[in-house]
């Protein structure tokens, strides 16, 4: 019949393994990538996280930069 639902109450210790809620890290390698025998894949979560202030310089030193002359040593 429609609208009946059997079911088995069971202890939680039996229930199966939640699956993980965020997705495993994925690896990172490349053609530069070398691993020695036993070494773990290295992945996005090995990698370090920058901030807006690792990346940004101030006003102050942008205009510096700005005007400073070409490099000396190159003749780009």
């Amino acid at each position: 019949p429609e609208g009946v639902v059997h079911a088995e109450l069971v202890d939680d210790a039996h229930l199966p393994a939640p699956l993980p809620t965020a997705a495993p890290p994925r690896p990172v390698v490349d053609q530069h990538t070398n691993l020695a025998p036993g070494d773990p894949l290295p992945t996005e979560a090995d990698q370090p996280t920058y901030t807006e202030r690792d990346i940004r310089v101030s006003e102050r030193t942008a205009e510096r930069l700005k005007n400073q002359s070409k490099p000396k040593n190159t003749s780009r």
